[in-house]
Parts: C-alpha cells; sequence; structure tokens
C-alpha cells in the first residue's frame, strides 16, 4: 500500500502510527527534505522537493506471494541532471507560458540581500497594513511559499511566493479574545497590547475563515466593506512598486 500524502512530515507520521498497514507514505507540503527514508514500525516516510527541484526514485523488491516489502531503495534525482523535456509536452508548457509572460515577467524593484521565509512573511504583512489601513498585519507563514533571492525581482516571483490567489481582508479582533501567538506577533512588531481594544487586522481570507486556528478562540468579523476583491499578491506587487524593498 502506497499513499500520496499532501498533509505535511509531521503528519504523515501520525498516518504511519494510526496505520501500520502501509508501505510506504510519499509526502509533499512540509517540503522537509528527507535524503533516508523514516521508518515508523514497517512503514517507509518519504518527502519530496518543492518546485519540482529533484525527483525521488525508489525501488522496491516484493514477495508477491506473501504479499511483502522486502527491500526499498530511495535515489534523488536533481532537476539539473534529468534528461532535456520532450517536445510535445514542452510546446504545451510554452503554450501556456506564452499567455501570461507579459503579466508576470514585470520588474518591481531591486533586490540587495536575500529574504527567507520569515522575512517575506514581514515584507506582505507591512504591504497588507499599508493598503488596508490596519493596526497591524498578520500573514500565515505556511502561505509564504518560496524566498527572495538578491536581483531583479520580478511579479512571477511574488505570484510564486503566493500561489493560491488569497484575498486581502481586514478583521476585527477583540484583545480579550485574541491568541497569544497573534500577541506575541505583536510584541515582535513593538505593538501595546490592549485588552479592552478591538484591533483591525490585515490579512488574507484563508486567516479569517480559519480564524480559531491563527487569531483567536472565537470567530472573528469583517470590518463592514472590507471583504476585499484585491489579491493579495497584487497588494504586494503595488507595495513593492511604490516603496522597494526596505531593509530588513
Amino acid at each position: 500500500i502506497i499513499l500520496l500524502s499532501h498533509l505535511g512530515f509531521k503528519e504523515d507520521q501520525k498516518i504511519a502510527r494510526a496505520f501500520p498497514g502501509i508501505d510506504i507514505i510519499i509526502g509533499g507540503h512540509s517540503n522537509e527534505s528527507v535524503k533516508n527514508s523514516m521508518k515508523i514500525g514497517n512503514t517507509h516516510i518519504y518527502q519530496v522537493s518543492e518546485y519540482g527541484k529533484a525527483l525521488n526514485v525508489i525501488k522496491t523488491l516484493v514477495d508477491t506471494s506473501a504479499n511483502k516489502l522486502l527491500k526499498i531503495k530511495l535515489k534523488v534525482v536533481k532537476a539539473s541532471d534529468l534528461p532535456a523535456p520532450d517536445s510535445a509536452v514542452q510546446a504545451i508548457v510554452e503554450k501556456w507560458e506564452s499567455k501570461v509572460r507579459d503579466t508576470v515577467d514585470v520588474p518591481l524593484t531591486e533586490i540587495k540581500s536575500s529574504y527567507n521565509r520569515h522575512q517575506v512573511k514581514k515584507l506582505f504583512e507591512k504591504a497588507l497594513k499599508e493598503k488596508l489601513k490596519a493596526d497591524f498585519g498578520f500573514y500565515n507563514l505556511g502561505g509564504i511559499r518560496d524566498s527572495i533571492s538578491p536581483g531583479t525581482l520580478l511579479k512571477r516571483q511574488i505570484w510564486n511566493i503566493e500561489p493560491f490567489s488569497n484575498r486581502a481582508v481586514l478583521v476585527n479582533i477583540p484583545g480579550v479574545t485574541m491568541s497569544d501567538s497573534l500577541k506575541k506577533e505583536m510584541k515582535s512588531k513593538n505593538i501595546k497590547f490592549e485588552t479592552d481594544k478591538v484591533f483591525r487586522v490585515a490579512t488574507c481570507d484563508f486567516v479569517a475563515q480559519h480564524s480559531k486556528q491563527y487569531l483567536g478562540p472565537e470567530v472573528v468579523n469583517l470590518v463592514p466593506g472590507s471583504d476585499s476583491t484585491l489579491f493579495v499578491r497584487d497588494v504586494v506587487c503595488e507595495y513593492l512598486q511604490k516603496k522597494g524593498a526596505k531593509p530588513k
């Protein structure tokens, strides 16, 4: 039994413990590099690289009469070591690429130093805060899918970082019900926390829909009229075009 999972490495481990009959779990989402199989019971767990950076080739030896996995071997093949693309497939890719190239290959600003995912998260939060005139911005780290390297930053890269088409929204969060994790976020931004205050927080519709996980135990309310039609990626692109990437 082979399970293809997109739950993340930690959840894959839970599944292996809960369902010991699974032979192999090949997982994604958390993008953790597991060079060698983690084995829980008789279940082998592998993680694949993000954005097609590498392929996992898993070879198995199975006793079909006993229905038993005897041997398993992993080989990681870097994308740079793969043969040239199939011409027919490449033509299909180019067809769709040509439709978006003029939209996404637009320079935004120059980046002088690398931004890791945590720093990109802060950049998104600044852009959302300014655009929606909030007390502060909050973005879930899981929604930041890539880092930023030095050089000319294109719209394409922001689209890659935020590929979900999340919308920018403004929510009201009472201090009395605010989550401890969000209070820590405020402290890191040097924002004074007040129990009896209602804070206006700029975020994305995904976070608002999962507010109990990120914001606090109570369901938060969207600020009237703020059910935005703005894409988060457009807000960030506009911010970078106007202000550039300020020192971290």
